[in-house]
């Protein structure tokens, strides 16, 4: 099978499962949603676009952390110029106290597979992307970039998560860069999945999720120059 290995890399990256208005909380691995809207952002599709739910329909995903990292929390207030509109259309006045949480040097081999001819677009989108890509939020740049390349050696998503390389590590490093033993999450075509997220895209205006599920495991992974 055809699958497109991303690199979700970078200081910090958040990846909302509940997020609402002030507070802003992080999933352990990446959102399919946010990794749609990823790929829309690099072939310049607006959010209102239907084009996203059209990709969203027809590509799957898989995840192996190879690096887990920590949550940070930040806590932090805004202070606006005059009143400010609550959500039921109310104001106010005073600051905004918001709580929002990141992964911080967290490092995660996304696959893509499912339609050809949406794999070739999210490749080319990839490597020269129109809008500048960022890991869930704006602040959060990526630091390596995100194609890591292509395959149609693997006969699973499951076989791709296992040999896959990691990254090389710096010559100058004496800790090992990744880690040797790597959670795996794998998306349910069907209702196998234990682990369910709210992170499938059904409608983009207004926004609408629906349930996924997810397979999850652990697996060792082969050091070699990694």
């Amino acid at each position: 099978m055809r699958i497109v290995f991303l690199r979700l890399e970078g200081v910090l990256q958040s990846w909302g499962e509940r997020s609402k208005w002030d507070d802003r909380d992080s999933g352990e691995f990446p959102t399919r949603s946010g990794v749609i809207g990823l790929l829309g952002c690099c072939m310049g599709i607006p959010r209102e676009d239907e084009r996203l739910v059209e990709i969203s329909d027809n590509l799957h995903v898989a995840f192996r952390a190879d690096r887990a990292g920590s949550l940070l929390f930040d806590f932090h207030t805004v202070q606006p110029k005059g009143k400010l509109m609550t959500a039921n259309g109310k104001y106010r006045n005073g600051p905004i106290v918001s709580h929002r949480a990141y992964l911080q040097d967290a490092s995660f081999l996304a696959l893509l597979f499912g339609s050809d001819y949406l794999l070739d677009a999210c490749v080319n989108a990839l490597k020269c992307p129109v809008w500048t890509p960022y890991l869930g939020r704006k602040s959060c740049v990526p630091t390596k970039p995100l194609f890591e390349g292509e395959s149609i050696e693997f006969g699973s998503p499951e076989e791709a998560l296992r040999e896959w390389p990691q990254p090389p590590k710096s010559s100058t490093s004496k800790k090992p860069r990744y880690d040797a033993q790597c959670r795996v999450w794998i998306e349910s075509t069907d209702s196998a999945g234990r682990l369910t997220r709210q992170d499938r895209l059904t409608k983009v205006a207004p926004r609408a999720f629906t349930w996924g599920r997810y397979s999850e495991d652990a697996i060792e992974i082969e050091r070699g120059g990694a």
